[in-house]
């Protein structure tokens, strides 16, 4: 379990979020927004991922996704389309919004476990560890089950054609995957938090002081002892 939660979650979790932006570099590098905001997010997402850092360099580069996505639906809602994508805006723009509302709760949650001051509330964040990828992947089926209506197309090409449609839309298939497992990933090792005081116990700190720190950090501790 420790060689689960502390690398292969946040390695994982990063070559997702590189493929993504890998795809962004080679298809939509001549925008100047993708080229001199998001490819330096996602650059430095994967670099917290691969380093395995907790801190706020999540919080740093999961904004500009933020920002990206909530120009992505103002896009949709206020720019013109030729009268043959016109039946699929609507579904663009709810894509790119459940995107956009996904991105704002996993902001919420890196917050949450990154922050000192808001780590007591992860008794009540970190349970729900799975929506915003859940949100995000639900999105995609919902898109791709249109397609499979509107177009007539058999459901693995509506797949196939969804996921690269969705893509060209920056909401790529690979950030989904990734937002799955990076909350994940902080909701395991939330406990690793404790052990530095742990040790100090009977030296620096009295068992009445660990507890206390154990509050402070939004760690329940179970009955065999272990926190979670």
């Amino acid at each position: 379990m420790k060689t689960l939660r502390q690398t292969t979650l946040p390695i994982v979790a990063g070559l997702l979020f590189a493929v993504s932006a890998v795809w962004i570099f080679f298809n939509r590098l001549n925008g100047l927004f993708f080229s001199m905001a998001v490819i330096p997010s996602y650059i430095l997402l994967v670099i917290a991922l691969f380093t395995r850092h907790r801190n706020y360099l999540l919080t740093v580069s999961t904004v500009p996704l933020l920002l990206l996505r909530l120009w992505i639906v103002n896009y949709y809602r206020t720019a013109p389309f030729p009268e043959s994508s016109q039946q699929f805006v609507p579904y663009w723009t709810m894509v790119a919004t459940v995107y956009l509302i996904a991105t704002v709760l996993l902001l919420v949650y890196i917050l949450v476990n990154v922050t000192p001051r808001l780590k007591k509330y992860r008794p009540s964040i970190n349970p729900f560890w799975f929506v915003p990828g859940a949100m995000m992947l639900a999105g995609i089926v919902v898109y791709c089950a249109m397609l499979t209506v509107l177009l007539n197309m058999n459901p693995i090409n509506a797949l196939l054609a969804g996921i690269f449609s969705l893509n060209s839309m920056s909401t790529p298939l690979a950030d989904a995957f990734g937002t799955l497992i990076l909350p994940l990933w902080l909701k395991l090792c939330a406990p690793d938090d404790l052990k530095p005081y742990e040790d100090m116990v009977g030296r620096v700190i009295t068992p009445e002081q660990l507890e206390e720190k154990r509050r402070e950090l939004g760690l329940v501790k179970k009955n065999n002892g272990v926190c979670s």
